[in-house]
């Protein structure tokens, strides 16, 4: 559902009142720029293309699933690096949940938060494996097990 969606069914706040509310949400996560959903109900692409176009943005293509494990390459940026977080890219959000992430090589979990969008601690990991500013990274993840193997692209 776009934000604009809501606006519309909810025509009670101000702008800056839903924006603060809907950020702050426990009810709703941000799945993008302007692209909200329900916590804990079932995402499907359809749902999610329908509500980026409906704010302008680009269709979101389905994430690749080969054998049990969704992938996407990421670049370590200097913002990255120094925030040390992930966002997940909109077309892999519908395969994750919410929690802790198994890491090959670590003892310590990765935490994806649904609310942000977000890996946390997994930047520290790849930072520790050798990898820099600049460098790209194949994260892939085991949906089924929830666990995360990294390579360099």
């Amino acid at each position: 559902m776009s934000r604009y969606e809501i606006a519309q069914a909810k025509n009670v706040f101000s702008n800056v009142m839903l924006s603060m509310n809907l950020d702050n949400s426990s009810i709703f996560t941000k799945l993008d720029v302007g692209v909200f959903a329900l916590r804990g109900r079932p995402l499907n692409i359809a749902s999610i293309q329908r509500a980026m176009e409906s704010v302008g943005g680009p269709s979101v293509k389905p994430a690749e699933i080969i054998d049990g494990y969704v992938s996407f390459p990421l670049t370590l940026t200097e913002y990255l690096v120094r925030n040390k977080f992930i966002e997940a890219p909109v077309r892999v959000v519908p395969h994750l949940e919410e929690g802790d992430y198994v890491v090959n090589g670590f003892d310590a979990p990765a935490r994806f938060s649904m609310k942000f969008r977000r890996f946390y601690h997994l930047i520290q990991k790849m930072i520790s494996l050798g990898y820099g500013i600049g460098d790209t990274v194949m994260i892939q993840i085991l949906i089924s097990d929830k666990k995360i193997t990294l390579s360099k692209y």
